[in-house]
């Protein structure tokens, strides 16, 4: 009820709730970057146990989100490194780190800065690497002969974290009164 609040009062409390949605972000973002995100498991069709009892197929991995990263710089795989480093890991804490001092600037009565746009359009693109990532997992359980993918609790905590920014988001967006 803010039916007798201020509207400082109002204000003070929503930023509360932005600082608790920015930490409940980073802590998402954390698990699901660094968790484990989906196992994979070679499949060879009906070939796959007898090959693997005779050691030609490779043991069921899980891996993170960090952990491929790492993965990709290893084999030198310098431009997928890049394009999922930044979109799937630098832009989400910057955007994070945005929104807190948005946050931080409207607690101290400063003036908004075009930060809040930028992180929000940058933002979307970031985020179709979440829905990229589950495209491609919907595909190869299709393949009978190809690995079979798993997710696992790292993706969800980084999907959650990703939609989760989209409601401090709307929280921090500036409202404008209807038209009339």
């Amino acid at each position: 009820m803010t039916g007798g609040a201020t509207p400082e009062t109002r204000a003070s409390r929503g930023l509360a709730r932005v600082d608790v949605l920015l930490w409940l972000g980073y802590a998402l973002l954390a698990a699901g970057l660094f968790g484990p995100a989906f196992t994979i498991t070679p499949r060879l069709g009906d070939l796959t146990e007898v090959l693997r009892s005779a050691g030609v197929l490779e043991a069921p991995r899980t891996l993170s989100i960090a952990g491929s990263l790492g993965e990709l710089w290893q084999r030198r795989e310098i431009f997928l490194f890049l394009v999922l480093g930044v979109t799937g890991f630098l832009v989400p804490v910057a955007k994070l780190a945005v929104f807190q001092e948005e946050a931080r600037r409207r607690r101290l009565g400063l003036p908004r800065t075009r930060g809040l746009a930028a992180a929000e359009a940058v933002g979307r693109w970031a985020f179709t690497d979440v829905f990229a990532a589950a495209l491609l997992v919907i595909r190869l359980k299709d393949v009978e002969a190809g690995p079979r993918m798993e997710l696992e609790w790292g993706f969800f905590a980084y999907a959650a974290a990703a939609i989760l920014t989209f409601a401090v988001s709307m929280r921090l967006r500036p409202h404008r009164p209807p038209a009339g």
